[in-house]
């Protein structure tokens, strides 16, 4: 059991080395998936409000959730 314990500990504490390639990937695949979202909401929103046949409470429910979205991402 001590075996266990020192192992899981050695395994927390070590410092992991990120390489800058893999920094710079991880920052673009962000960038490019909050564009993709942020486009998807803006057309959401012209969608269901040139539609009139769209502007029910389920449309108006998803509205909101696409809108509290885009404010968590900031």
């Amino acid at each position: 059991m001590s075996n266990f314990t020192n192992v899981t500990m050695a395994y927390t504490d070590a410092n992991v080395d990120v390489s800058l390639t893999s920094k710079v990937i991880e920052v673009l695949v962000l960038v490019i998936l909050c564009a993709v979202a942020s486009v998807g909401n803006v057309s959401l929103w012209i969608i269901v409000l040139q539609n009139k046949g769209l502007r029910t409470m389920t449309s108006m429910f998803i509205l909101g959730l696409s809108l509290a979205g885009q404010w968590n991402k900031r």
